[in-house]
């Protein structure tokens, strides 16, 4: 069966291309969410301006180290921090479980996914609590 059998007009679009993309070993990017289950020793929130105005972040210090390259982001030191957007609309509500965390210094799960401009992987979910 050819490529050209695949793309018939009696097969929905969505399996059409599901299958070009398979048969042609082509992929679109997709994330591939990581997480990291540890305490918050520090979290720093900040805006920066210096060269372009940057969306507000914060900046959480987790005490467990992320393996190096972790959602296939650039090496970065030190190895445990990872970066909350705070114009993401859910960044409020993240910035609050991570703080209840911090503060009370519960184990949390830290959902990530794919990295900020400056190569440190972004926070997307926030789980307080014993994770068991």
């Amino acid at each position: 069966m050819s490529l050209l059998d695949y793309l018939s007009p009696s097969r929905p679009l969505l399996v059409q291309v599901g299958m070009c993309l398979a048969l042609n070993g082509l992929c679109e990017p997709t994330f591939a969410d990581s997480n990291v289950t540890s305490t918050v020793v520090g979290i720093n929130s900040y805006t920066a301006a210096v060269l372009a105005p940057a969306p507000p972040a914060t900046i959480v210090f987790v005490a467990t180290a992320l393996p190096a390259g972790t959602e296939g982001c650039p090496a970065h030191t030190p190895m445990n921090i990872v970066y909350l957007d705070m114009s993401d609309t859910q960044g409020p509500t993240l910035y609050a479980a991570l703080l209840s965390g911090y503060l009370s210094g519960q184990t949390m799960q830290i959902g990530i996914r794919g990295c900020s401009n400056s190569g440190v992987p972004k926070v997307y979910s926030v789980l307080v609590g014993s994770q068991s």
